[in-house]
C-alpha cells in the first residue's frame, strides 16, 4: 500500500500537467466542435493519464531501490570509517599486551592505553546507534559489531586493572594468575567470537562498494 501511494505522489510531481481535466481543456480551446460532443470532457486525455498511472508503479519502485542501494552505500562507508578507528585501537591494544607480559619499558603507561581504548570503544559504539542509515544495513551486521565493541570495552577495563596490578606489585614477566588478566579472557573471548561473525558479513558488502575488507583480528 506504501509503494502505490508513493507512486500516486511520483505522478505528480513528475507529470503536473497530466490531469485529465487539463487534456480537456486543452482539447476544448483547440477544437470547439469537440468540446461541445464530450461536455463532460472524460474521453479526452484519458488514455494518456491511464498509461501514465499504470506505468508508475515500476518507475517509484526503480527511483526507491536506487535511493536505498545508495543510502546502504552511504551507511557502510560510514561504518568503515568506525572500523578503522577501531583498528588503530586494536594496535595500541596489542602492543599494550605485549609490554605489560614482558613488564616492558612503557609499563607505566600502558593502564591509559587500555583506558583510551575503552573510551574510543564507547565513541565508537554511541556513533553507531545513532548513524544515519543505519536501518539500511542488516540488523545482525549492526548486532555483532556493537557486542564485539561491548566485550572488548569489559576485556580492555580488565586488562587496564591487570596493567595497574604489575605496576603496584611489581612486575612479574607473564604473570598470567592476575585477577585482572584472568577476568579478560571471557570478555575478550566474546570478543573474537563476535569480531568473526561480524567480518563474514561484513566483508561481502565492503566488496560491493569498494571498502576495506577485514579479519577479526584487525578489529
Amino acid at each position: 500500500m506504501v509503494v502505490v501511494g508513493g507512486a500516486a505522489a511520483a505522478v505528480v510531481v513528475l507529470h503536473p500537467f497530466s490531469h485529465h481535466e487539463t487534456l480537456a481543456n486543452s482539447a476544448a480551446a483547440m477544437t470547439p466542435s469537440a468540446s461541445r460532443s464530450t461536455p463532460s470532457g472524460k474521453a479526452t486525455g484519458s488514455p494518456a493519464a491511464s498509461a501514465s498511472a499504470s506505468a508508475s508503479p515500476a518507475a517509484s519502485s526503480s527511483v526507491s531501490a536506487t535511493a536505498t542501494a545508495a543510502s546502504e552505500q552511504q551507511a557502510a562507508t560510514t561504518v568503515a570509517g568506525m572500523l578503522a578507528r577501531s583498528g588503530s585501537d586494536r594496535t595500541a591494544i596489542n602492543n599494550a599486551v605485549s609490554d605489560v607480559n614482558s613488564c616492558g619499558p612503557n609499563l607505566a603507561g600502558d593502564p591509559k592505553v587500555f583506558e583510551q581504548a575503552a573510551s574510543s570503544r564507547q565513541s565508537l559504539l554511541s556513533d553507531l546507534a545513532s548513524m544515519a542509515g543505519r536501518g539500511t544495513l542488516p540488523p545482525a551486521l549492526l548486532t555483532d559489531l556493537t557486542n564485539a565493541w561491548q566485550a572488548s570495552i569489559s576485556a580492555d577495563d580488565d586488562f587496564a586493572r591487570w596493567a595497574n596490578d604489575e605496576i603496584a606489585k611489581g612486575c612479574v614477566v607473564n604473570d598470567t594468575s592476575d585477577p585482572g588478566y584472568q577476568a579478560a579472557a571471557t570478555p575478550d573471548n566474546a570478543a573474537t567470537a563476535a569480531k568473526q561473525a561480524f567480518v563474514g558479513q561484513w566483508n561481502p558488502l565492503a566488496v560491493r562498494y569498494g571498502l576495506t575488507q577485514y579479519q577479526w583480528n584487525q578489529l
